[in-house]
C-alpha cells in the first residue's frame, strides 16, 4: 500500500474545501423557469442569470414572491437573438456587462426606478440607435455604452442632475467628465 504524503493530504484537503465553497454559493441561487436569481438581505431578488431564448424580452418584476430589483454582472451578455428588452419598475441596478454584445437589441425600456447602470452594461449593443434613461439615474459605470457603433441619441426622461447630454456626448456633470460619445449620422 502506498503511503501518502503530508503535502498529498494537504491537496486533497484544499479540494474538499473547495468544493464544499462552490456548494455554498451555488446553494444561495434559486431557479424559477429561464430565471436563476438570489435573495438579497432586503427580501428583493436579484437576477443571476437567464436561460431563455425569448427575442422580445419582458423580464419580471418578481421571481416567487420576491421583488426584483437587480440585473446582475453579465447575465444576457451574448444574447444576439435579443431584440427588444423592457426592464421592469422596481429595478434600481443593471450590473457589469449585463447587456454586452447583444448585437440584435434595437430598443431597451428602463424602468424610473433605476439608480445605477454598471460598467460596460450596453457596449457592442449594434442595433442600439437610441436610449432613454431615468431622470433619476445616479450611476454610469465606465464606458456603459462603448462599441454602441449605430448610437445617436441618448435622453432623458426629465431632467437629471448626474448627467447630461452635450455636443453629442453623454456627460457626468458633477465630474465634467466624458462618460460616452455619441455616433453622429
Amino acid at each position: 500500500m502506498k503511503k501518502t504524503t503530508g503535502l498529498q493530504r494537504i491537496c486533497c484537503l484544499l479540494t474538499v474545501l473547495a468544493l464544499g465553497l462552490l456548494q455554498l454559493n451555488t446553494a444561495s441561487a434559486k431557479v424559477l423557469g429561464q430565471w436563476e436569481y438570489e435573495v438579497l438581505d432586503d427580501g428583493t431578488a436579484r437576477i443571476i442569470g437567464y436561460r431563455g431564448v425569448d427575442e422580445e424580452l419582458i423580464i419580471p418584476d418578481t421571481l416567487k414572491d420576491y421583488p426584483v430589483s437587480a440585473i446582475g454582472d453579465g447575465v444576457f451578455q451574448l444574447k444576439q437573438k435579443l431584440t427588444s428588452v423592457i426592464v421592469p419598475n422596481g429595478v434600481v441596478s443593471i450590473g457589469a456587462k449585463a447587456f454586452s454584445s447583444c448585437d440584435g437589441i434595437t430598443t431597451i425600456t428602463l424602468p424610473k426606478s433605476l439608480k445605477t447602470i454598471g460598467n460596460r452594461a450596453f457596449s457592442n449593443c449594434k442595433g442600439l440607435r437610441s436610449i432613454e434613461l431615468p431622470e433619476g439615474l445616479e450611476s454610469l459605470g465606465e464606458n456603459p455604452f462603448a462599441l454602441c457603433d449605430n448610437l445617436t441619441e441618448v435622453t432623458f426622461t426629465g431632467a437629471n442632475d448626474a448627467y447630461e447630454v452635450r455636443d453629442g456626448a453623454l456627460i457626468n456633470r458633477a465630474e465634467n467628465r466624458m462618460v460616452a460619445w455619441l455616433h453622429q449620422t
